[in-house]
């Protein structure tokens, strides 16, 4: 018993966010393909919808009583996301020079 709580509440408790985890996930995969194309900044949109997976796995690390993994992730994620947003934008600016790549930023 944890805190005076039934192990059997304390697997549903988990079951059930793991399955918020996974309905948030499937949200934010519909969103991303279902994003117009030709919106000026799909970039930013896209970012924020992939926040809700950020959201998710959060959520799934705390569901399964990892809660270093989940602030490790919580501050880890969001640098990631913006390194590489960084490195994406500045290939974007060199294909663009080169007239390879017409497709419009930010």
């Amino acid at each position: 018993m944890m805190f005076g709580i039934d192990p059997g509440i304390i697997n549903m408790i988990q079951s059930i966010l793991l399955v918020i985890s996974a309905l948030l996930i499937l949200i934010a995969v519909v969103g991303v393909l279902r994003i117009d194309r030709n919106l000026d900044n799909v970039v930013y949109a896209r970012i924020h919808i992939l926040g809700i997976v950020d959201v998710a796995g959060i959520i799934a690390f705390l569901a399964l009583g990892q809660p270093l993994f989940a602030l490790i992730y919580l501050f880890l994620a969001p640098l990631l996301i913006l390194l590489i947003i960084q490195y994406s934008i500045q290939i974007l600016k060199k294909l663009q020079k080169r007239k390879i790549m017409k497709m419009k930023l930010i």
